[in-house]
């Protein structure tokens, strides 16, 4: 039986307003730090390699995926390699491999973030970049956290300790998913009743509703180039590793 991550992996990376939208964020956040390209760039926990076609005009991309079966899915011409193994324990390359690595929603699966964070300073080079999204908040904690390995939800400030704890300087620091907030608080409360489906979160809506959502997700990528937001349902952090 395949886990549930697998199958939304699967099944909507490609297509879901979520996935869409966040690309679409990161790409302009990405753009905007200016970095020096060509560059080799981790994705870890790449899943099927939705974020390569997105990654790949900054460098050569490499991948780090945990589920052999997810990264049997990952098509072929937009990324240098990809290695199976699990982060931080078994990252499979060398220290100090890269000028930018991607975390897009993998620390909140990990047991321990502190030797994630370890790892990420060792895998950088001097000067190195690390992009990192996590979900915001325990109180919106549900079934759905739990159903998908969720270990735990971040504030911005938990997360920037973390970072600064393994000598990592930060870049900058926000919530994000701003404008959708009051829609996600309609749902958790949803999941908390009788009968609450713990992936309906993650399923695909009708197209309208998916095109809604992803237009109004993507517009944060505007206001995100001059402010950080004071709250949200995700937060990404840039971290720098010391030259």
């Amino acid at each position: 039986m395949k886990s549930p991550t697998f199958l939304v992996l699967t099944q909507y990376e490609s297509s879901h307003w979520w996935f869409k939208a966040r690309r679409v964020i990161l790409r302009r956040l990405l753009d905007r730090l200016r970095l020096n390209k060509p560059t080799d760039i981790l994705d870890v926990g790449c899943g099927t390699g939705g974020n390569f076609n997105m990654l790949s005009p900054l460098g050569n991309v490499y991948g780090l995926e945990i589920d052999e079966d997810i990264a049997k899915h990952i098509e072929s011409g937009t990324y240098k390699e990809v290695q199976v193994g699990s982060f931080p324990e078994n990252a499979m390359y060398k220290d100090q491999s890269f000028g930018v690595m991607v975390l897009l929603d993998v620390l909140e699966h990990i047991d321990d973030d502190s030797l994630a964070f370890q790892a990420i300073h060792s895998l950088l080079r001097p000067g190195g970049i690390a992009v990192i999204t996590v979900p915001a908040y325990n109180f919106l904690w549900s079934k759905h956290d739990e159903t998908i390995g969720h270990k735990r939800r971040y504030t911005a400030a938990e997360l920037r300790s973390k970072a600064m704890t393994c000598g990592l300087d930060t870049v900058r620091t926000s919530y994000f998913n701003f404008f959708l907030f009051p829609f996600s608080l309609l749902a958790k409360i949803r999941l908390m009743l009788p009968g609450g489906d713990p992936m309906s979160i993650m399923r695909e809506p009708p197209s309208f509703i998916n095109s809604f959502f992803f237009h109004l997700f993507s517009l944060e990528k505007y206001p995100l180039t001059v402010i950080n937001f004071p709250f949200g349902l995700s937060i990404f952090m840039v971290v720098r590793k010391p030259a």
